[in-house]
């Protein structure tokens, strides 16, 4: 059986649409952050799309509260295809300790 990579193409296609159950991609990812018990919010603009999504899982948010004073932001990752680039954003404990929020 000889493959060409758009039979690769259309294999894994398959499969993304069979994993997101014929929803969007963000609503199988809010999801799943629910599922797991991921702290999570997001805001939308006027027209519905969303614009900004946080989440962090719920040790990252018992460290923040534990160490809540020092947060270090950034944004040097490259932009994604939607010009919204990542924020990374890391706490860090007493003992200089850096964690990702």
């Amino acid at each position: 059986m000889n493959l060409t990579s758009k039979d690769i193409f259309n294999a894994k296609a398959l499969l993304r649409q069979e994993d997101l159950n014929s929803r969007k991609p963000l609503e199988s990812v809010l999801e799943e952050l629910q599922e797991k018990g991921v702290v999570h919010d997001y805001a939308k603009d006027d027209e519905g799309p969303i614009t900004h999504l946080f989440f962090a899982t719920p040790g990252a948010v018992d460290r923040v509260r534990e160490f809540p004073d020092v947060a270090l932001m950034d944004f040097t990752y490259k932009t994604i295809r939607f010009k919204l680039p990542p924020l990374h954003v890391v706490g860090m404990t007493s003992t200089s300790a850096k964690f990702s929020i």
